[in-house]
């Protein structure tokens, strides 16, 4: 869900105003390849691109004319799997003026993905015991919030975490929010002036859904906030304190922050709207209810949390949260009747269909000169992390990604060779082989049709013939099937050989008699039965 969904065409023209009016035009002719260790040239007219592991000149064809064709001034890209990061790319401008490129260190503002850490550090004070998930916020909270249609009507963490609390956006009060630089209004300040009545900020009718909390779902910025000013007052340490502490040391994400001032401004990407002939630089921004979106870090340390999250809590021997965390933050929590987008709601993170056949499980984020997605799939354990600098929606270059990286990871379906029809009773051998796309070892895995398998065998070399035997007890057609993975984990498609198995004779007969009777199996029962067959 995009951090805003209403309102943000207000935004992008306050900043636009407000902020440095720097315009810069980038066109596709002359696009340049930049490998990431060498020196770019930085001509007016170019995309400069740097690539960690460059496999398939396709993928970075397709992105410059996805950033072209929908005016992406920079992205940064990185894919997971098992532990690692196995991809990373880097495209177009972070600084247009200044022609400085993308690289996989620039940091670029994440939005709504922001709100994932925001939900790590409160679910870690819920694994420490500081509270359970169906307490109400108040006892907790030195104000009291209540939707003031339904005061007696608690409002609960679990109803934050999973935008069930029946707060509301109120983009009247938020977009004049959006100002230069960090925002100097205290988070609990502006909170308290938010969500009480005679606050500065509130509105009884504006400011909350006409609907009872816990019972309908309304994606909603500052109920995320109010969880991590919650996080600030349980854990009586400053919110962007805590996350520096307790997510981004032992993350290695060192050069991660809420705020500018931590920050070196020039390793930051500069958000970008597009006018129509354009690019405009809305410069760096931010504001008071910070913890659901202003977060800044780079492609390649936002995937160390996404690998913590991909490996049940744990990154590099290192555990942020209990595996039993994970599995929680990870399921669906409210019935999905409820649900306008996505499929589902976890705490925090949501499933969702972005990719088609793909269930994934993360959040995706939007601002002003902001596009950002952090996914992965269970079912294949890849994980994709798009970073952007402007507007459009780069999907289908994140969905693109997920493609890549099994095309060109992969193995190849193996070839089997070998008899296709005998006898019962009898060895025979089949060999078979595959190649890998980056020569690593393989494993083999055959079923032979009659229930019963070799397991996975190996490593062998990629292509190296193996040979295997097997004998069927039993007359009939069966079919053997081969696959491979690598030791990575990846995995081909099945290769198939059908083999039949007609006959078994019980004494020696002329060659010449077998041969008719596999030509004619069912001719002939007087000679079968004199012969013992």
């Amino acid at each position: 869900m995009r951090k805003k969904t209403i309102g943000i065409f207000v935004i992008m023209l306050m900043i636009g105003i407000v902020i440095l009016p720097v315009t810069g035009k980038i066109s596709e002719s002359d696009w340049v390849y930049q490998n990431k260790n060498s020196t770019p040239s930085t001509p007016s007219n170019n995309i400069l691109i740097n690539n960690d592991s460059f496999l398939n000149d396709g993928i970075n064809d397709f992105i410059i004319s996805e950033m072209y064709a929908y005016h992406i001034p920079g992205l940064s890209a990185s894919i997971v799997r098992n532990n690692r990061i196995l991809w990373t790319g880097s495209y177009g401008y972070a600084n247009i003026s200044q022609n400085l490129p993308v690289k996989d260190t620039t940091l670029f503002m994440l939005a709504s993905i922001s709100k994932t850490i925001t939900g790590t550090a409160l679910m870690q004070l819920y694994e420490q015991g500081y509270f359970d998930l169906d307490d109400p916020i108040n006892d907790y909270l030195p104000f009291q919030v209540h939707n003031p249609m339904f005061p007696l009507k608690k409002i609960t963490f679990r109803m934050l975490l999973t935008h069930t609390s029946s707060i509301r956006d109120n983009w009247g009060v938020l977009s004049p929010l959006y100002l230069p630089g960090d925002p100097v209004i205290p988070l609990g300040e502006y909170l308290k002036e938010y969500l009480t009545p005679r606050g500065e900020y509130y509105h009884r009718f504006l400011n909350f859904y006409h609907q009872r909390p816990g019972t309908d779902w309304h994606y909603c910025n500052e109920a995320a906030a109010l969880a991590g000013y919650l996080v600030e007052v349980i854990s009586d340490m400053p919110f962007d304190e805590y996350c520096e502490i307790n997510i981004f040391k032992p993350l290695d994400m060192d050069e991660t922050a809420w705020f500018l001032a931590d920050l070196n401004i020039s390793h930051i990407a500069v958000p970008y709207g597009w006018n129509g002939t354009n690019f405009i630089s809305y410069g760096q921004y931010g504001y008071p209810d910070y913890p659901n979106g202003q977060l800044r870090t780079s492609a390649t340390q936002l995937s160390h949390f996404l690998l913590m999250m991909m490996n049940n809590g744990e990154y590099n021997s290192t555990r942020i949260l209990k595996e039993s965390t994970v599995d929680l933050m990870l399921t669906p929590q409210i019935p999905s009747y409820m649900m306008t987008y996505p499929s589902q709601q976890g705490i925090i993170w949501m499933q969702d269909n972005t990719c088609p056949g793909r269930t994934l499980w993360g959040h995706d984020g939007g601002d002003p000169g902001v596009a950002t997605y952090m996914f992965f799939e269970p079912e294949t354990n890849i994980g994709v992390i798009t970073l952007t600098n402007g507007n459009s929606d780069p999907s289908r270059i994140f969905s693109a990604l997920f493609t890549y990286i099994e095309t060109s990871n992969t193995p190849t379906s193996p070839t089997i060779h070998g008899s296709t029809d005998g006898k019962v009773e009898q060895p025979y051998s089949y060999s078979v082989n595959t190649t890998d796309p980056n020569g690593d070892d393989v494993y083999y895995f055959i079923d032979w049709g009659d229930n019963t398998t070799s397991s996975w065998i190996g490593p062998y070399s990629s292509g190296e013939v193996i040979t295997e035997s097997h004998t069927w007890s039993e007359k009939g057609k069966y079919t053997i099937k081969a696959k491979v993975k690598d030791v990575n984990e990846w995995e081909s498609n099945w290769a198939t050989l059908t083999v039949t198995m007609p006959y078994s004779f019980n004494k020696p007969i002329p060659h010449y008699l077998e041969l008719l009777f596999q030509r004619f199996p069912h001719a002939f029962p007087i000679v079968r039965h004199l012969l013992g067959y």
